[in-house]
């Protein structure tokens, strides 16, 4: 989902007073102006207020790239109220909340269950299996699948570039980390499900494009997209 599509939605709260998950700092948002990339808002204290359409880029990059945000920590040092642009991204309808490690954070859920311009507090199952998986998902994702008939071969010839020893995951799986950066090779032969030899990139992703294949590599499911040339494989969170 692009920014400029959250942007529309927001439009549509033009005019409506709307909940804050803190009790009593409700919001009225009066005018999301994109030419001047900014927004103005009257607090529940009818003080009116001007602010940068650059925060809620900030946290909408990492609502896509992680599985809960929290606001105050991705504003840092951005002024006063960030409550309130978090109130803004709540009361869209793909946007629940919850809390983790007692703060509050939300969520880009990737469809829409609830009303425009209500909250929604994730149900206790799913806030349950998202909290137990938050802090786990960045380390065990790679960043690159190479795909090859002799894994081992294209192992070999990595260790010559980088001069790092790689590390036998499984079977015919090895994994390259460089930097904070890992490359997973993996043989053809083990693979479930016919894939052509290359490089896949890996990106997460909330919301995949339809008509994908689903793709199973040393026991994680991706979701198979190919755009200009270029293989990619998505995460879903």
């Amino acid at each position: 989902m692009k920014f400029d599509e959250v942007i529309n939605d927001i439009k549509k709260l033009v005019g409506i007073k709307i909940s804050s998950i803190r009790a009593g700092a409700d919001i009225t948002l009066l005018d999301v102006n994109a030419s001047d990339s900014c927004l103005e808002l009257k607090d529940s204290a009818t003080y009116c207020r001007s602010r940068p359409l650059s925060e809620l880029r900030r946290i909408w990059e990492q609502l896509s790239l992680h599985k809960a945000v929290h606001v105050d920590s991705v504003l840092k040092g951005s002024g006063t109220s960030r409550n309130q642009p978090e109130t803004i991204l709540a009361n869209l309808p793909y946007i629940e909340w919850l809390i983790i490690d007692g703060r509050k954070h939300i969520s880009f859920v990737g469809k829409s269950t609830h009303t425009l311009g209500t909250l929604k507090q994730m149900d206790a199952m799913a806030a349950h299996a998202l909290r137990s998986s938050f802090h786990a998902v960045k380390n065990n994702i790679p960043s690159v699948i190479i795909i090859a008939d002799n894994a081992l071969s294209t192992s070999s010839d990595i260790e010559g570039i980088t001069g790092l020893s790689p590390i036998a995951k499984t079977l015919g799986v090895y994994a390259h980390n460089h930097f904070d950066h890992e490359v997973l090779v993996v043989n053809t032969s083990s693979m479930q499900q016919p894939l052509s030899p290359g490089a896949y990139i890996v990106i997460n992703g909330k919301s995949p494009p339809s008509n994908t294949k689903t793709i199973t590599i040393a026991n994680t499911e991706y979701q198979l997209v190919f755009r200009n040339g270029i293989n990619i494989l998505i995460h879903v969170l």
